[in-house]
């Protein structure tokens, strides 16, 4: 892929400096259908600097993309974006099995079978069918337990005139090969089994492990796995050396998380299978534990040089050895490679390896038997696709009252229709598979431009997205799971100031993206171009200059939609707050707990010392007779708010956006800007 590793001395129309203005940038999973990514970065890059970027699964492999490029156009690689948006053509280019993109997903050896098993069905082979030339030893013994047991009942039979006899014989024999089948089709299928969980849940790792630890960048991006071929792209967009992995301080410009202004912040979703948490990268520890990692572990799914840097920037103070193992202590989230995080998200279950790393409590290592006992308590954490648990994270970097736009980009099923006949290099085709997910769904069905809700009597709905009509059960199943997974987000999606920031994407489940690994090029090349108009369409909403921005009515109105939500919610939770704090309880009353605190009275967490507990029982104070006020206000108004001004009848539009807005607590991760 020598696109990648291009000079940042090429001309390209997408080489130019950090421009002036600036976004943040989401985007959903989907394994190959992060192909239609790249155009919509390219396009975006060159009117935005990226400043916050997140993603889960395949949208962590293009939030991944997006940081090394800033951080290598930030750095001196001018070229960078030019070298992502021709990403897609080298992954379309022929490899040693196929396609570079079907290359970078090869099975271990020891999985082969079940790698053309899953070939053979994502191929349109029936799975009984496709199961057939897995189990061909088992098919073969039985075959030939059949005939043997078949010759000796007609041996049997030519000695006697005795036709129960022969026909016993039969029976005998078709039973006998049925019996041999089942125990080598079950011994087949169990030695399958104990390979697919030594690697990890996954046919693929991610690595190759015949390239040498010190392979170059070429033999990566032609002969590595996905893990090889991420690190050498990563790498090149920094301007990076092999053996200095781009890290997480690297792109805040500084290695201190509680510093506010961090240049590039990544954020990417994983899920924590051993827990049954979603958790993000780079803040993955949580209170009152460590997280290790064992080297031997980790060089199963990075390459050489990232498990290298990781233990060079791991202390050894906090080093615990269990049966001649040294599991070493995660470093700090800024000294994590980004290709760690990558890795963590995009662990697709059963075709992907997903990663372990161990928990313990936390321990003083300056106690023997403290780190003994740590050490004894170590617990493997199984670590797999972030899609799991929130394929989506529309809600990552959400602030109340933005200051800049958060773009997110949406993946979606394309309804079946067996008149359409698409043909995506044409551009008109390719606009109609893609919308403003906040445009009315009338504009959009009629591939009408850009339009903005901005009452609530404009038709936003939520969009079908599953169709069961001949579904089997494996289909049905399986859209409960996709439901499971993805209903917050979708619910978030619709709702607004939410809605108007999201472009979405619609692709054929039956050959584009998912887990169509083997797409032709020209497929490929569709989807990218496919990418490129979805961010030009937010590039026409949103603007392209500090003029266009200006006059954006996209912008403009979701700033002003935010501001209405927040309000409506504040107004909503003053009422909440005035509601408990006036309330009768069978304990102390709220104030009377407010004013036993400032007595050093309060039964856990106390305020501090003498000055920030009477700066605290003021600010209690205040802000109960602010809600006080917000409450003694509302009957005023027919709706029985200020704010919220609810629908009182059929057609009034004067309320805030609808669906309302909830401001409730929710666990926040342990990023320190966050806490």
């Amino acid at each position: 892929m020598a696109s990648s590793a291009a000079s940042p001395g090429d001309s390209t129309d997408a080489a130019s400096p950090p421009p002036g203005l600036a976004c943040d940038l989401i985007m959903r999973g989907g394994v190959t259908s992060g192909v239609v990514y790249p155009g919509a970065l390219a396009a975006l890059a060159q009117h935005y600097r990226f400043c916050n970027i997140g993603g889960a699964s395949a949208g962590a492999i293009a939030a991944g993309l997006a940081a090394a490029a800033e951080y290598g156009r930030q750095h001196g690689n001018a070229n960078a974006f030019a070298q992502v948006d021709a990403i897609p053509a080298a992954l379309g280019g022929a490899g040693p099995h196929g396609t570079t993109m079907r290359t970078l997903f090869r099975a271990a050896p020891a999985l082969a079978g079940l790698e053309s098993l899953l070939w053979r069905v994502l191929g349109g082979t029936h799975p009984v069918l496709a199961l057939l030339p897995t189990l061909w030893g088992a098919l073969a013994l039985a075959g030939l337990t059949l005939l043997g047991v078949g010759m000796l009942g007609l041996w049997v039979a030519a000695g006697s005139t005795s036709l129960p006899l022969a026909l016993g014989s039969g029976v005998l024999a078709f039973v006998l090969a049925l019996i041999v089948l089942g125990l080598a089709g079950v011994a087949r299928l169990s030695a399958l089994h104990r390979r697919l969980r030594d690697n990890g849940w996954g046919l693929a790792t991610g690595r190759n492990a015949a390239l040498a630890a010190d392979a170059s960048v070429a033999s990566l991006l032609t002969e590595g796995g996905f893990a090889d071929w991420m690190h050498a792209t990563i790498q090149s967009l920094a301007g990076k050396p092999l053996d200095a992995p781009l890290a997480v301080a690297d792109l805040w410009g500084n290695a201190d998380p509680a510093v506010r202004g961090r240049n590039i912040d990544l954020i990417l979703t994983t899920t924590n299978v051993s827990q049954q948490l979603a958790q993000q990268f780079p803040f993955l520890e949580r209170s009152s534990s460590f997280l290790y990692f064992c080297p031997d572990d980790l060089a199963k799914v990075l390459p050489p040089t990232v498990v290298a840097a990781l233990g060079h920037a791991s202390s050894a103070t906090f080093d615990l050895v269990r049966d001649g193992v040294t599991y070493r202590r995660l470093p700090a989230p800024a000294n994590l490679p980004i290709l760690l995080g990558i890795r963590m998200s995009l662990s697709f279950p059963l075709l992907i390896s997903a990663v372990k790393l161990y928990e313990t409590r936390a321990f003083s290592p300056k106690s023997p038997a403290d780190r003994d006992k740590a050490a004894a308590q170590l617990q493997p954490c199984w670590f797999s696709d972030g899609g799991i648990t929130s394929n989506f994270p529309v809600e990552s970097f959400d602030t109340l009252l933005p200051g800049r736009p958060t773009f997110c980009i949406d993946l979606a099923d394309l309804p079946p229709d067996p008149a359409r006949q698409d043909d995506l290099s044409r551009p008109a085709d390719r606009r109609r598979r893609i919308e403003l997910v906040g445009a009315p769904n009338a504009a959009v069905d009629a591939g009408q431009d850009i339009a903005i809700a901005v009452d609530n009597r404009v038709n936003i709905r939520a969009r079908h997205l599953s169709e069961l009509a001949g579904a089997g059960a494996a289909g049905f199943l399986l859209k409960l799971f996709e439901t499971a997974r993805n209903s917050r987000q979708n619910e978030l999606a619709t709702l607004p100031g939410q809605r108007d920031r999201i472009v979405r994407i619609f692709l054929d489940p039956g050959s584009e993206g998912g887990l169509n690994l083997d797409m032709a090029p020209a497929t490929i090349a569709n989807l990218a171009l496919l990418g490129r108009d979805a961010g030009t369409l937010l590039l026409d909403a949103f603007g392209r200059d500090a003029a266009s921005v200006a006059a954006s009515a996209a912008w403009r109105n979701h700033r002003w939609v935010r501001l209405r939500t927040t309000l409506a919610g504040v107004e909503a939770l003053a009422h909440r707050f005035d509601g408990g704090w006036k309330a009768a309880s069978s304990g102390p009353s709220y104030p009377d707990m407010i004013a036993a605190s400032a007595q050093r009275q309060a039964p856990s967490y106390p305020w501090g010392d003498a000055a920030r507990i009477a700066a605290a029982v003021d600010l209690a104070g205040k802000i109960a007779a602010a809600a006080s006020h917000v409450t003694q206000l509302a009957p005023a108004w027919p709706s029985e708010t200020v704010l919220n001004g609810a629908a009182t009848s059929t057609g009034r539009s004067d309320g805030a956006p609808r669906p309302p807005m909830a401001l409730r607590f929710q666990a926040v991760t342990r990023d320190p800007l966050q806490g």
